[in-house]
């Protein structure tokens, strides 16, 4: 299975998931029949216990996270992100979207008095442990926003 980067137009919510812009699509499409195995990062291969990607908060950017990703696969993750074109503006936008969400309902627990470790630990239960066996859209940009209470949570599950 592949994503069609926003090139079909009869998807679940189209005004958000397709464009007719070349620059918003990703994965498959720019891809296309180039041979890039070699410098992207294999998704069966990806050490999934391992966190790759950051993202740029008040943009949704992806980047490759220095610090956690290993150094073998830094060029290959970078090499990934470009080659898809994984910072196309629609991936972006709904990235950003997800942060927000996020953001507001960390606000609206901590408003209710709530301490921020038990906030945290409940947001990564809730949005990281997958039901029925499906994770949510956008687990990477979920995992990295909730950082240290995530990895704990990967670390001690059988998440991933």
């Amino acid at each position: 299975g592949v994503c069609h980067g926003a090139s079909q137009a009869k998807v679940v919510d189209a005004k958000r998931r397709y464009s007719k812009l070349s620059s918003d699509r990703s994965c498959d499409v720019p891809k296309s029949d180039k041979t890039i195995t070699t410098g992207i990062l294999d998704p069966l291969k990806i050490p999934k216990r391992t966190r790759l990607f950051c993202y740029a908060e008040n943009s949704g950017k992806m980047l490759v996270d220095e610090k956690t990703c290993p150094p073998s696969l830094i060029e290959r993750a970078d090499n990934t992100i470009k080659e898809l074109n994984l910072n196309a503006p629609r991936l972006m936008r709904m990235r950003k979207a997800v942060i927000d969400k996020l953001d507001e309902r960390l606000v609206e627990e901590q408003a209710l008095g709530r301490n921020l470790d038990e906030i945290l630990n409940e947001m990564a239960q809730m949005f990281l442990i997958p039901y029925e066996n499906k994770s949510l859209p956008f687990f990477s940009v979920m995992r990295w926003y909730l950082g240290k209470y995530a990895e704990k949570l990967i670390a001690e599950s059988q998440i991933l």
